[in-house]
């Protein structure tokens, strides 16, 4: 049975989660969130080099877990934000190696567009979201690459 892991590469507040939890339902897949398990086994506020160890150490967990499912033909959501090409590297390689096929889907918006989004979600913040200021969007965005033109990708604009 032959499984697909499904890379959701974007910024924060480019509709990544949403898609991933309607993918989920459309292929029978399971999403797995870095930042659902994250809120859940260490809350929301922590210092920025505890947060990525802890971070790390999730993103393994959830690599192995969906190395089984996708083994037991069953398709996986990794909503991580894929946002620099060595992670989507990274990633293509490791899955590939585990036998799954994979499709990275680019979230491909404008940053006024995100602050507006992301402004919105802060005000009715969900409990597996994190809160993300214009400070922290404007930090974050210079970690971001966006996939290359070698990088096969499905693009998703957001408007």
């Amino acid at each position: 049975m032959s499984a697909t892991v499904h890379l959701l590469c974007g910024k924060t507040g480019s509709g990544k989660t949403t898609f991933a939890r309607a993918l989920e339902q459309e292929r029978k897949a399971l999403l797995l969130s870095a930042d659902e398990w994250m809120i859940l086994l260490f809350g929301r506020d922590m210092e920025r080099e505890l947060f990525d160890a802890r971070l790390r150490v999730c993103k393994e967990l959830i690599y192995g877990v969906s190395e089984r499912l996708t083994r037991l033909g069953v398709d996986v959501v990794l909503d991580f934000g894929f946002w620099t090409r060595a992670e989507r590297n990274a990633a293509r390689d490791r899955i590939s190696a585990s036998g799954a096929a994979h499709v990275l889907y680019f979230f491909d918006a404008a940053d006024d567009v995100l602050r507006k989004r992301l402004r919105a979600r802060n005000s009715r913040l969900p409990a597996n979201a994190y809160e993300i200021t214009d400070e922290m969007f404007e930090e974050f965005g210079g970690m971001f690459e966006p996939p290359a033109a070698d990088e096969t990708c499905v693009r998703i604009v957001v408007e």
